[in-house]
């Protein structure tokens, strides 16, 4: 159960992380210095 939660944990930060990052495509705010510093 803890392993469950961990798990499902780290697959929504990851979906956040990529629906943030299509956002920025979207806006056209992506820029070599973020993709630089990530």
């Amino acid at each position: 159960m803890n392993y469950y939660y961990q798990n499902s944990e780290e697959t929504m930060l990851c979906v956040l992380r990529l629906y943030h990052w299509f956002i920025l495509m979207r806006q056209g705010i992506l820029t070599k210095n973020y993709l630089d510093s990530d």
